[in-house]
């Protein structure tokens, strides 16, 4: 529905590669601006650290410090950048594709990085007993439907058989159908590698990741606690520059803020609403911005019967004043989401969604076509503490102002 134009710091990888850090000892050479450690903020991931079954952005963050995958992106473009395991992903029809992985990676216990490293990794990812939240990203690869089964039954196969090893340095991937954009994809956390250790002990590797990264996990992830990383000397790509990484589990956005205003915090990648005015001014040259490709939206629950006509949800979406909401709640820095392609992606189009127009009248009107019940009230569910509230109780403004319906907010608890 809202698209990040502006953020509020850099990415974790960002900083740990082009950074210095702010917690050093004092001791460090001004005129070589590396070493020292920083610290940074999260709230508790909702999942294990296992790449496979990360799917939000806390767990996100701290896998791209861990891990690096077959591509990276470019942190000012999004563009895509060879500068991870990958040599190259080759296609001639763009459905069965060649990956040559570079020589010289290792996981941080040492072991190398090879073509099993991403294929069992994969497979693991897919299979659908591991309950993975991640799994539907090979669902364009040869034989992820044999390795489904309903709840409770056996699958047909336990790796997909579009996924071969040719030699330690060499994989192979058939699709099901021609995608040009696959060697885009292979940036996301779903398609890091793993190393054997991960197999031993899954519970345990959750905790303390072994991962192929800049940084490496010197304890275990402590959950409302965090964690600290240590620069992994033996990093194949750009060393990093800091020497370690302290991640903070903060949940509240406002304490994070309340933390970074009182020098406790170095990094706050995000800040709450009602500080997007003043922070500029407050924080000086130590507040950066940049674009992000994120979104932020609603999602229907389409279980509900209220929901299943589609018309109801076009009328919903026509009855929200997106760019009122940017303006109002978060200062013009963010953007009206038109297309589910944020605009700094290459190929997004401002048009592609009709219904995201503002259009109250015509919401009404198409509203009134369908059977939807406006005397229930309608709950808007959000991630409580995280800045949310502001703009989904606009959300629930528009929404009784131009169809008529009640609502309740509904604040959850992040885990």
């Amino acid at each position: 529905m809202l698209t990040t134009r502006r953020r509020a710091a850099a990415a974790l990888l960002v900083l740990a590669l082009g950074a210095t850090a702010c917690g050093g000892d004092g001791d460090d050479d001004p005129a070589d601006p590396s070493g020292g450690t920083f610290s940074i903020t999260i709230t508790t991931p909702e999942n294990p650290l296992i790449p496979t079954n990360t799917t939000e952005s806390e767990g996100n963050l701290v896998l791209s410090g861990l891990f690096t995958g077959l591509i990276e992106y470019d942190p000012e473009t999004s563009e895509a950048v060879y500068s991870g395991v990958a040599e190259s992903i080759e296609s001639d029809d763009s459905t069965l594709w060649t990956v040559r992985l570079k020589d010289g990676w290792t996981f941080h216990d040492g072991t190398p990085v090879d073509a099993a490293s991403f294929v069992d990794a994969w497979n693991y990812g897919a299979l659908s007993t591991n309950a993975q939240g991640a799994s539907y990203f090979f669902s364009n690869i040869v034989g992820y439907a044999d390795v489904q089964a309903a709840e409770g039954g056996t699958p047909a196969a336990t790796a997909m058989s579009g996924l071969k090893v040719v030699d330690p340095r060499t994989f192979t991937v058939q699709l099901s159908s021609p995608f040009a954009q696959f060697p885009l994809t292979v940036g996301y956390n779903a398609f890091f590698p793993l190393p054997k250790a991960f197999f031993d002990d899954p519970v345990a590797f959750g905790k303390q990741p072994i991962g192929n990264g800049p940084f490496r996990a010197d304890e275990p992830f402590v959950p409302d606690v965090g964690f600290t990383m240590s620069r992994y000397d033996d990093y194949a790509g750009e060393p990093a520059k800091a020497d370690g990484v302290q991640v903070k589990v903060i949940a509240d956005i406002n304490t994070q803020y309340l933390e970074i205003q009182a020098g406790n915090l170095d990094v706050l990648d995000q800040i709450p609403p009602d500080a997007i005015t003043s922070a500029p001014d407050e924080f000086g040259d130590r507040y950066l911005t940049r674009p992000s490709s994120s979104t932020t939206y609603l999602n229907f629950p389409t279980y509900d019967p209220r929901f299943a006509d589609k018309r109801v949800r076009q009328a919903f979406s026509m009855a929200i004043d997106r760019q009122a909401i940017v303006d109002a709640v978060f200062d013009g820095t963010r953007e009206p989401a038109y297309s589910a392609i944020s605009p700094v992606v290459d190929g997004s189009r401002g048009d592609a969604c009709d219904y995201c127009q503002y259009k109250p009248d015509e919401a009404k009107a198409l509203l009134d076509q369908t059977d939807f019940d406006t005397s229930t009230p309608v709950d808007l569910w959000f991630n409580a503490a995280a800045g949310h509230d502001e703009w989904v109780q606009a959300v629930g403004n528009n929404l009784r102002d131009a169809l008529g319906i009640t609502y309740r907010l509904q604040a959850a608890l992040q885990p």
